[in-house]
């Protein structure tokens, strides 16, 4: 298999995560099966996310298709974040193939609710 970098190095911040995950986004057509758009390692375990950021990174991660490598201890990981990092029904979500060799999902929509975005992802499964 192909990988990818699309975006700088993440950090265990909200901010960076969604801007790698917004690069990411811009080069969803190009993944297919054996070639994947890689966002960065997960900062899922890592202090500066709190535990819904990091389910969320997680997710977004898996709709993307992006390569799920933990950036964390793993000697001593909370349960959270073993919780996280196992969670099958996401993980098939990152491992389906999608439809017509789309494996990667894309951001499909986003609104600004006061201080607060709300953004839509989707994949074909």
């Amino acid at each position: 298999a192909d990988t990818w970098r699309t975006s700088r190095d993440v950090q265990a911040n909200w901010a960076s995560i969604m801007l790698n995950a917004e690069s990411n986004n811009q080069m969803h057509t190009v993944a297919t099966v054996g070639h994947f758009n890689d966002a960065d390692m997960l900062q899922v375990g890592n202090v500066g996310l709190s535990f819904v950021e990091q389910q969320s990174h997680f997710s977004i991660w898996s709709i993307m298709s992006s390569p799920l490598l933990a950036g964390t201890n793993l000697i001593n990981p909370t349960n959270e974040t073993i919780d996280i990092l196992t969670n099958k029904e996401v993980i098939a979500v990152n491992q389906d193939i999608g439809i017509d060799n789309n494996i990667q999902g894309w951001l499909i929509s986003t609104t600004n609710i006061g201080d607060d975005v709300l953004q839509v992802w989707g994949k074909n499964l």
